[in-house]
């Protein structure tokens, strides 16, 4: 086990002053009548007296226990984490001086018993150094100090963000934009645009306007974050209903000559569109008709109808 200082009392000519010991063994702390060593600590260190310390007579008050001086460091070591310092078991009354080091250079500034680990901390292993001050029953003071253990060297943080959103219309000619979601504070981010999983050359923004070359598939944006300390993180939306053309249904034409027979009604010829009577297909034409005639427009396969009410009439 390692040595450590204690501070014993000496008699000399001038009267009862404080002395180091080296001794071995456990945290004790003593300051019976006896003149045993006043302090002895469980690793190497240094103990001082601001003060002299009051001679221990019969009549002077004293306390007798264990304590722990060892202060240890808790948390992930990771950027974005944050570290706490326990400063372990103390004599009653001791006021703490607190300095942070990474890879044992002083952090300025950082003086309280917590840090956050940020950029600048990555790749380092982090320390603090307790400075302890209690005052004995003496009357005098007692200061003395230790160290942590380091941490394991602070790794890269992880990034936390939400699954990006796709909005706008899946048709050709018209424009696709994604929302990021929620991420980290500071994060920037890359785009990547995709149709059915293959990477879209020069896809690279917020935005796309499609194009014939994206008819028939579904579009997906992949978001990239990224930030100084930080693992990249990726995430990608949910895909698009294929993309199609957008057919815009032509009117039909309805003639009604009153008292005759020779009613009619002409379909139009639109691509991308079919026309339904009573739920069939009719080709482009004109036909007889009588009564309520309703003809409903419905999108081929790869189109998109642009929004039709549908055409009605009462013949005859």
């Amino acid at each position: 086990m390692a040595a450590a200082l204690a501070v014993a009392v000496a008699a000399t000519a001038a009267g009862v002053l404080p002395a180091y010991a080296a001794v071995e063994g456990p945290v004790v702390l003593n300051t019976s009548v006896s003149h045993e060593p006043a302090e002895v600590i469980d690793r190497p260190m240094k103990v001082a007296t601001q003060n002299a310390l009051a001679p221990l007579t019969p009549t002077t008050p004293t306390d007798s226990g264990e304590y722990n001086l060892t202060p240890t460091i808790s948390g992930t070591a990771a950027v974005g984490q944050t570290l706490s310092l326990e400063t372990g078991t103390w004599p009653p009354g001791t006021t703490f001086i607190y300095r942070w080091y990474a890879d044992g250079a002083s952090l300025p500034g950082v003086t309280g018993s917590t840090l956050v680990l940020g950029p600048e901390h990555a790749g380092k292993a982090i320390t603090v150094h307790v400075i302890g001050s209690w005052s004995t029953l003496g009357g005098g003071s007692v200061q003395t100090y230790a160290d942590t253990e380091p941490t394991a060297s602070v790794g890269d943080g992880t990034l936390a963000g939400s699954t990006p959103a796709v909005s706008g219309g899946p048709t050709v000619g018209q424009t696709l934009s994604v929302e990021t979601g929620t991420w980290t504070e500071g994060t920037t981010f890359a785009y990547q645009w995709l149709a059915d999983g293959a990477p879209v050359v020069g896809a690279a923004g917020p935005i796309l306007v499609l194009g014939p070359d994206h008819a028939g598939k579904s579009i997906t944006a992949r978001v990239t974050g990224s930030k100084p300390g930080y693992t990249p993180e990726s995430r990608t939306s949910e895909p698009t209903a294929k993309v199609a053309y957008e057919a815009t249904p032509a009117a039909v034409t309805f003639t009604d000559k009153n008292g005759t027979k020779d009613d009619s009604y002409t379909v139009p010829a639109t691509a991308g569109v079919d026309y339904l009577v009573g739920g069939n297909v009719v080709p482009a034409g004109t036909y007889r008709g009588a009564g309520a005639l309703v003809v409903y427009p419905a999108a081929r396969e790869g189109y998109r109808l642009a929004p039709s009410p549908g055409f009605s009439s009462m013949l005859g």
